[in-house]
């Protein structure tokens, strides 16, 4: 009744707006009045359709996964089916794979959700990386749980309405923030319009917030009547620590060299994944919050209670006699050839189309010097703006073995620093030596790994490391003496570091 109300709503403001301009039509300067209310008028149309319309039209729901058939992969479709027969819904008709770290069902509705069309479960591969077969198990159930009772059939609706509502919400907030000059008395109507939109919008927001989150409370029941109390609790708990792992698995690995044209080997991303979650470290990140949750920080109308009111209310329930679920197994395991199906869901990843793929070793390799030429850069740059064209290591050593290694200090500085600096010369000069210290260490490293010298090794736990460990003999004292030296007096300190470099190999 809330979803109609809103379309009452609108199609009220509409004939108002309406009334207002044939009101117009009979006053003393019905051409000016109507000239000066055509911007109001826009704009109520404008943003009562906007909410129309993205309620109205559905789209369908682009699928970028991998479609599963049971003929494929009958044991995932046998526990997919026992899932949907605990929360006495019907299966899916489509089963898909894809890349992210969710699970869900989801119907292609029509007529503002009132007619369901085909209903499909999607999982990400890499819940079935983490996740063991039984805890798995749990999470289907509870997706299927939102579909368990009459009442949800109006979920489809709900979705929809807030859709909608937010569309509107969402154009009301650019005209409240776009200048208007054809006078006061239209800025205060166009107001009004974006209040009655926002008020309606925080009612049925909050009407709905409640049958959702009541929603989950139930399907979370039927996770548990499936899988055990304990480890229905366990899963819920477990989610969020297996969510950061894998962001942080794309962005410290899998997407690291995106922007230098290399992605991991399809093949070895997903399996890569289970690998990182085998370290120490994961394992006790997601022990943790197995015993003690992590409040989430609350978005407004969110429709998910907090992770540690659903474990509370599950482990409230009547012990069912079933333990927790400790299985090291994963859900993976289910299936027929999984990994020629994870590397096909890779392939599916829209940067894969156009990168090289490369093992772990030479895509962090290839991340790793990228960093150091970018720690790197300042004093490339210094040398750059000195010697007035594009610098080799061995002009660093020119100048300074020519006494000029303040000028390389000076150049070091950005401009605020040069301005603050300009009356006291000792604090420029040591702002310069603290910039020298990383950049010339970073530029060393370079031209050492342009000659094989050194290079980057993968790792699950420290992500990169430096194969081998020491830079050649005496390169490291070397570079100490220098940096710990005055100034004025580096001169003999360069011409030592330079020659242990010229003997390494380095040009110069």
């Amino acid at each position: 009744m809330l979803l109609i109300g809103f379309y009452v709503l609108g199609i009220g403001l509409l004939a108002a707006v309406v009334g207002l301009n044939v009101v117009m039509l009979y006053g003393h300067a019905p051409l000016f009045d109507l000239l000066m209310g055509a911007p109001f008028t826009a704009a109520a149309f404008f943003l009562v359709g906007r909410a129309f319309h993205a309620s109205l039209m559905l789209r369908g729901r682009e699928m970028t996964g991998v479609a599963v058939l049971e003929s494929e992969q009958p044991a995932l479709w046998s526990a997919v089916r026992e899932a949907a027969a605990a929360a006495g819904t019907a299966p899916p008709e489509f089963l898909w794979i894809d890349s992210r770290f969710n699970a869900s069902v989801f119907e292609q509705t029509r007529w503002l959700g009132l007619r369901s069309g085909p209903r499909n479960l999607v999982i990400g591969a890499p819940m079935l990386i983490a996740l063991s077969p039984t805890k798995l198990d749990a999470v289907l159930a509870h997706e299927f749980g939102h579909f368990a009772n009459r009442d949800t059939r109006l979920l489809p609706v709900i979705m929809r309405g807030r859709s909608g509502l937010a569309g509107a919400l969402h154009t009301a907030s650019f005209f409240t923030t776009t200048s208007v000059n054809n006078g006061r008395w239209l800025i205060h109507l166009q107001m009004l319009i974006v209040r009655l939109i926002r008020g309606y919008a925080v009612r049925f927001l909050t009407v709905t917030q409640k049958i959702s989150r009541a929603q989950e409370y139930a399907a979370d029941r039927i996770s548990a009547e499936l899988c055990g109390r304990d480890t229905a609790a366990c899963v819920i708990a477990e989610i969020p620590a297996y969510h950061a792992a894998y962001r942080y698995f794309r962005d410290r690995f899998a997407d690291a060299a995106t922007g230098l044209g290399l992605v991991p080997q399809p093949e070895a991303l997903f399996a890569g994944f289970g690998r990182m979650l085998d370290e120490p470290r994961w394992q006790g990140v997601v022990e943790s919050e197995r015993r003690s949750p992590s409040a989430q920080t609350p978005t407004p109308f969110d429709s998910h209670p907090p992770i540690p009111d659903r474990v509370s209310a599950l482990r409230a329930l009547p012990d069912d006699g079933r333990i927790q679920d400790t299985s090291q197994a994963r859900a993976v395991d289910l299936f027929d050839g999984a990994q020629a199906l994870l590397a096909t869901v890779a392939r599916r990843e829209a940067h894969f189309v156009d990168h090289r793929p490369v093992d772990w070793d030479t895509l962090v390799d290839a991340v790793a010097r990228a960093h150091i030429r970018k720690d790197a850069r300042p004093l490339v740059d210094a040398m750059h703006l000195i010697k007035e064209a594009p610098p080799a290591l061995a002009d660093f050593f020119d100048h300074v073995e020519a006494g000029q290694m303040e000028a390389v200090l000076y150049c070091l500085l950005t401009p605020t620093q040069a301005g603050y600096t300009r009356a006291n010369p000792s604090v420029a000069l040591e702002i310069g030596a603290n910039a020298l210290a990383p950049a010339l260490r970073a530029w060393i490293t370079v031209e050492l790994a342009e000659l094989g010298l050194v290079r980057w090794k993968h790792s699950w736990s420290k992500v990169a490391i430096r194969d081998p460990e020491d830079a050649p003999e005496g390169i490291g004292e070397a570079l100490d003496a220098l940096l710990n030296t005055q100034p004025s007096q580096a001169a003999p300190a360069a011409a030592a570091l330079r020659e242990i470099l010229k003997n390494a190999g380095v040009p110069g």
